[in-house]
Formats: structure tokens, sequence, C-alpha cells
């Protein structure tokens, strides 16, 4: 879990400097790209996904930690 909410950090905070870079260089163009006005990211939007990820990355660790502590070692050497 602790890797996966590291790596849940970093994520958030990449992508919010790359919504921050597309901001900035929107506004540096005059504000509009189009149909597209400058990106914008709540708060509670990022905390979510970020909570999603999180518990989604756990619940896929849990299936093959489970399975793994379910082997015998012993059994487990003796097939190699």
């Amino acid at each position: 879990m602790f890797i996966t909410a590291i790596a849940g950090y970093a994520g958030l905070v990449v992508a919010t400097l790359v919504v921050e870079a597309i901001a900035h260089q929107v506004n540096a163009g005059g504000g509009k790209a189009g149909f597209m006005g400058p990106p914008e990211v709540e708060f509670r939007t990022a905390i979510t996904a970020l909570c999603v990820l999180v518990v989604s990355g756990l619940l896929a660790s849990l299936m093959p930690a489970a399975k793994a502590a379910a082997v015998n070692p012993i059994v487990a050497l003796q097939d190699e």
C-alpha cells in the first residue's frame, strides 16, 4: 500500500504540474484555445481520484498476496 500511495501522490503532483503548464500556455495565447478554455481540476476531484487509485491498488495486491500466503513454503521450494 505504501508504494501505491507514493505513486498516487507523485502522479497527482505531475498531473497538477501538467495542467498548470497547459493553463499557462492557454492564458499566454489569449485565454482561449478554440473551444477550450484554461483547464481546471477541483481539489476534491483530485483527492477522490487518488483515493480510488490507492484502494484499487490495494485490492489488486491482496489477491496475489493471499494466494502466495496459502502456499506451504516447503512444498513451494520442493517444486523447483
